[in-house]
């Protein structure tokens, strides 16, 4: 039990630091790169593939270093300020509070971590066309909106039993949100970066963040992934000429800035309810 803690409490430890020196290292990069408008449907096609193997590559690195390895840290540091009360309890996800376990680990970091960096991919790849211009300035935004959606819908939400049981609740609470945000900020930093990479002239580089496409393919994300590359094939830049117009990228930016606003504040309630018992 003790080397396991011990195991995980490094991992998370690697994994966090690795996440907050990306996020920092890639703050000021452009979320999109530059490139010319393809002219032929196989241009079209090698684009649309390579970007979502960008975004997807990210999800998983993001997802598996802060939701699956730092978020498991976070856990185990809330199972030892919880006190002996609430050892051996049953967690949300039906795990006991300060055990680790293999298996346990193991599915924490394919769901929790590859299936939260998944949809996180899928989320960004809609909105990043409208979010702030760098990684660093896109990232507390995306936080914002994941956390403030999808968020309190499971980890932050008021009916999660994890609440009655771990101490101290504002802890808890700070933890949830402080994971969801560094995930969010690593995740914007690193596809931008690889989004950089596939526009690279050397033939071999531009592939390298396309690593993880085949998770891509894994349902239900797979009918996502169809749609995204066929809309692309069908509209052949029509679309994106006529969203990265004045009219429709104010738009969008206002509609961004305005879904943060609400997502904060449902982000404040929340965690004040919980807060209040």
């Amino acid at each position: 039990m003790r080397l396991g803690n011990l195991v995980v409490s490094m991992l998370g430890l690697v994994g966090g630091a690795a996440a907050v020196a990306m996020a920092w290292r890639w703050r000021r990069v452009p979320l999109i790169a530059a490139r010319p408008s393809p002219t032929s449907w196989q241009a079209t096609m090698s684009d649309a593939t390579r970007t979502l193997g960008a975004v997807v590559s990210a999800g998983v690195v993001a997802g598996l270093l802060v939701l699956g390895l730092a978020g498991r840290l976070v856990m185990r540091l809330l199972a030892a300020t919880s006190g002996s009360a609430a050892q051996g309890r049953l967690t949300e996800a039906g795990e006991r509070v300060g055990e680790i376990t293999t298996n346990g680990t193991i599915g924490f970091l394919v769901f929790v971590g590859l299936g939260g960096g998944l949809v996180t991919a899928l989320a960004y790849l809609v909105l990043r066309r409208w979010l702030p211009n760098t990684a660093g300035a896109a990232g507390p935004v995306v936080g914002l909106i994941l956390v403030g959606s999808l968020g309190v819908l499971d980890p932050l939400s008021p009916n999660n039993v994890d609440f009655a049981i771990l101490r101290p609740t504002w802890l808890a609470i700070g933890a949830v949100v402080a994971i969801g945000l560094l995930h969010a900020y690593t995740y914007t930093a690193v596809a931008a970066r690889l989004d950089h990479l596939i526009v690279e002239t050397r033939q071999r580089r531009r592939w390298l963040p396309c690593a993880a496409l085949p998770l891509a393919l894994v349902p239900p994300f797979a009918v996502f992934s169809v749609i995204y590359v066929a809309a692309r094939l069908i509209a052949r830049g029509t679309v994106e000429n006529v969203l990265t117009r004045r009219l429709p990228m104010l738009t969008g930016h206002a509609m961004i800035a305005a879904t943060a606003v609400v997502t904060l504040v449902i982000v404040v309630v929340t965690a004040t309810r919980i807060a209040v018992g």
